[in-house]
């Protein structure tokens, strides 16, 4: 039987603070091979072992390991507090657009009664689901609880209900992920509402697959898109870097509160996201708590910034989804 003494736990908090520190500051998540330790370590995380290397150095009178455990978590408290809460200057408009919510519902494993009632008491004018279930019977459920909304089928576990009329509609598997994209009539023009569920397995190749995403969903670039979804990768990932090319991260640029969704009820990664492009305003975008998914909900509300009518231009690109 292995004895862990107290030296040896402040010897393996001391040597993973540094190992997670070293991978966030150089390679992060770009190889998938050290994606699990980057993905494992969030900065609550490293925060919570320098707490302990720090502790652990000043009991046992280590005046310079010590000091230095407290230099890093000092740095590490400024990691975690800038990365996970934001609050930005609340747009002056009244919310006059659309009141999206998405989720990640865990196939009502918590229930669908207590989902179903979250949902309702926020009034939303468009729901995303990822992981809405996976039966027909499911389905009739949500139908029956959310009469008033269009739905769409549940390909791939992704349910879209909507008060706003369904236009064109269309699906996509990659394999190691996949999307439902929907167009939204409305008063203003259409605008585009994309439902991402990738993989939570952490050896595929993000690159590849977040780039994929991205340059299918330009040809519907000129009108306003909101992309949410179940991203199962970390705000900070290196694999971003395709959607930051055209798009906007909506908590970045209208968020308030704490960002990690992800899992309840102790939320330590910010995995569920939504973007946007230039043609959308998002005014407001916040995550509610909840005991109903191990995921939080998100509450955007949208705008179009310019009415666009690019409904031709949909109907030349029928079938390519």
């Amino acid at each position: 039987m292995v004895r862990i003494t107290g030296r040896t736990v402040v010897w393996l908090a001391t040597l993973g603070v540094l190992a997670a520190w070293g991978i966030r500051l150089t390679i992060r998540d770009s190889r998938p091979e050290y994606a699990v330790l980057f993905y494992a370590t969030p900065p609550s995380l490293i925060f919570g072992g320098t707490v302990i290397a720090a502790f652990g150095w000043s009991v046992r009178g280590k005046r310079i390991a010590a000091g230095l455990s407290y230099f890093v978590m000092a740095c590490s408290f400024i990691l975690w507090i800038g990365s996970s809460y934001q609050m930005t200057i609340p747009f002056s408009q009244p919310h006059d657009g659309l009141k999206v919510v998405y989720w990640n519902t865990a196939r009502g494993a918590f229930g669908w009664h207590g989902v179903f009632w979250e949902l309702q008491k926020q009034r939303p004018d468009v729901i995303a689901v990822c992981e809405a279930g996976m039966s027909k019977e499911d389905l009739d459920d949500w139908q029956a609880a959310f009469p008033q909304y269009q739905a769409t089928d549940m390909d791939g576990q992704l349910l879209l209900l909507s008060k706003i009329p369904i236009g064109q509609l269309g699906y996509c598997d990659l394999r190691t992920g996949k999307y439902k994209r929907i167009r939204l009539d409305t008063n203003t023009g259409p605008v585009q509402l994309v439902l991402v569920d990738v993989d939570s397995n952490t050896s595929i190749n993000r690159d590849t697959l977040f780039e994929s995403i991205v340059d299918e969903l330009t040809c519907w670039q000129n009108d306003p898109m909101l992309i949410v979804g179940d991203f199962n990768t970390p705000r900070d990932s290196v694999h971003f870097h395709h959607f930051e090319r055209r798009f906007r991260n909506a908590f970045e640029t209208s968020g308030k509160g704490y960002a990690p969704t992800w899992p309840m009820p102790f939320p330590v990664l910010q995995i569920d996201h939504a973007w946007h492009n230039n043609r959308l305003a998002v005014t407001e975008c916040h995550q509610e708590w909840t005991r109903f998914s191990d995921h939080r909900p998100m509450i955007l509300h949208v705008r179009p910034e310019v009415p666009v009518s690019t409904i031709k231009n949909d109907n030349a690109l029928d079938g390519v989804l």
